[in-house]
């Protein structure tokens, strides 16, 4: 019971930070369309581009996705958003979405 009480008298910046909203389908769309944009500096393997270049890169993404969004998003968020998304993507390509839905 205490530990309500603890919270209730915070001040705001004491207060533990709330969580952001999902993304919409239009900051998807628009991150999506930014990488697709900058895929030869950002999806690249190896050490062909420095990584001054993919960090402002995934800048100038996340500006592209804060223009239409109502929450700001961070270069962390983006780029995990993404990264989920790709894992997402290869599993329904793989088929091993379906073999772990199969039950018996």
């Amino acid at each position: 019971m205490a530990d309500l009480n603890y919270l209730f008298t915070q001040t705001t910046e004491e207060r533990p930070r709330k969580r952001k909203s999902r993304f919409s389908d239009e900051e998807t769309i628009a991150m999506i369309n930014a990488v697709a944009d900058r895929k030869h500096i950002l999806l690249r393997l190896g050490n062909r581009n420095n990584s001054n270049e993919k960090t402002l890169a995934w800048c100038q993404v996340t500006d592209e996705v804060n223009m239409v969004s109502f929450t700001h998003r961070e270069v962390a968020d983006v780029r995990k958003k993404f990264q989920d998304l790709r894992s997402v993507v290869k599993l329904k390509a793989s088929g091993a979405g379906k073999k772990h839905k199969k039950s018996g």
